[in-house]
């Protein structure tokens, strides 16, 4: 069956003139599903007193991935960073990432680096202006975008839909919000939706500690669409509270590992500050003019 994926979410969309590589940040281009059973009261680390608990039916495949594809409604501020490797194309970078919602107000600014070279980029966001930096070409690109809610909520049924010619369609989320390559792990709705599609394949573990952080650890095996592309089997590590994917790993046939996100700092609900990244663009970068603006709306 052909499938055909679509990504509603907005500022993900935007061709901005090189400097977020889509094909690195959307590598694996996945699934959802709705659960209807009665939440569950999870357990919270005693050290995050502040951070709203959000229950959580661990008896509920449909309710863990809409947790993990919904992951920005469970969590306002979020600092951490990780490790992405690949050993199909020889990546290895890290991502540090900051984001803060408060008062209805979001900033964020995440930066990627490639652990074999000085090159890398920043992407960033505050008082209504999104700025990429590209460090390897020393461009950077400015321009103004409204971001005014975190977007809507996906239930599982509304992500899957099936046509008349046998073809797939995967809707993700529609958001506003675009961290790049830190959604990876912020907002793996890629993972929630492909990795998770078929509810036969994989099974939910049971919870562990990682981070100081109790996570929910769901093991599963690849259809065969996926298998040439993404290996055999897999295992995640969601964050129980906010669907906030730590680790998450995917094997061989031989059990060897091909992908791995492994973060190795993580805060949620601690108070900081996130840097405006348009006042950190180095004086001897060149202004690069957004190829699309318009396209949505009013950010223009």
């Amino acid at each position: 069956m052909k499938k055909v994926f679509v990504g509603i979410a907005m500022a993900g969309s935007i061709a901005i003139t090189g400097i977020i590589a889509a094909s690195v940040w959307q590598e694996e281009k996945l699934s959802i599903s709705k659960g209807e059973d009665t939440p569950v009261l999870e357990n919270i680390q005693a050290s995050n007193l502040q951070e709203k608990v959000n229950p959580l039916n661990l008896e509920s495949k449909q309710d863990v991935q809409e947790r993990l594809l919904n992951s920005y409604h469970f969590f306002d501020k979020a600092k951490g960073s990780f490790v992405y490797t690949s050993t199909n194309n020889g990546m290895s970078v890290q991502v540090d990432y900051k984001l803060k919602w408060t008062d209805k107000k979001i900033q964020y600014n995440a930066k990627i680096s490639d652990k074999a070279s000085d090159a890398g980029h920043e992407i960033g966001y505050s008082e209504g202006e999104f700025t990429t930096i590209d460090h390897g070409t020393k461009v950077f690109e400015k321009f103004k975008w409204d971001i005014t809610d975190k977007g809507e909520f996906k239930r599982i049924e509304d992500v899957y839909v099936k046509h008349s010619d046998g073809t797939m369609e995967y809707v993700y989320p529609n958001t506003s919000l675009n961290l790049g390559m830190a959604e990876k792990s912020l907002h793996a709705k890629e993972i929630a939706v492909g990795f998770l599609e078929n509810q036969d394949l994989w099974k939910i573990s049971g919870t562990e500690l990682l981070l100081g952080r109790e996570v929910v650890v769901i093991e599963g095996a690849f259809d065969e669409y996926y298998q040439d592309k993404l290996g055999s089997t897999y295992t995640l590590w969601m964050d129980q509270n906010t669907g906030i994917l730590l680790k998450y790993e995917t094997y061989g046939e031989k059990g060897q590992v091909i992908t791995s996100l492994k973060t190795t700092e993580f805060k949620v609900s601690e108070d900081f500050e996130v840097e405006n990244l348009a006042k950190k663009i180095p004086a001897n970068y060149k202004k690069m003019e957004p190829v699309q603006q318009n396209n949505y709306g009013n950010n223009s």
